[in-house]
C-alpha cells in the first residue's frame, strides 16, 4: 500500500549567515564584497524503506558531514559547511 509519502522523516538544525560591505568611489564606482553560507549542525535522518515498510534499503542517522555515498541512491553528501563569495564592481 503506498500511502503518499515522498520519503523518510529528517530533522536538520543550522545557522546561517551573510556579510556584505561596499566601498563607495573605487575606479568611478563601488566595490562590494560578500560570502554568505549555512552551517549545518543535525541532519538526521529515518531508515530508507521500500513501497511496504518491511524492507530496510537504507540506515538512517546523523548524515551531516558525512559523504553516505555508501548509504543509498537517496543519501547525497551532507556537508557541515556551505558557503560562497562575491565581488562586484
Amino acid at each position: 500500500m503506498l500511502t503518499g509519502s515522498n520519503g523518510t522523516e529528517i530533522q536538520t538544525s543550522g545557522i546561517d549567515f551573510k556579510a556584505e560591505y561596499t566601498f563607495n568611489e573605487i575606479l568611478n564606482g563601488s566595490l562590494k564584497l560578500g560570502f554568505d553560507g549555512t552551517y549545518a549542525l543535525e541532519y538526521e535522518r529515518d531508515a530508507q524503506l521500500d513501497f511496504s515498510g518491511d524492507i530496510q534499503l537504507a540506515p538512517g542517522g546523523d548524515l551531516n558531514g558525512f559523504l553516505n555515498y555508501n548509504q543509498g541512491p537517496s543519501f547525497t553528501s551532507k556537508p557541515e559547511l556551505k558557503a560562497s563569495a562575491k565581488c562586484l564592481l
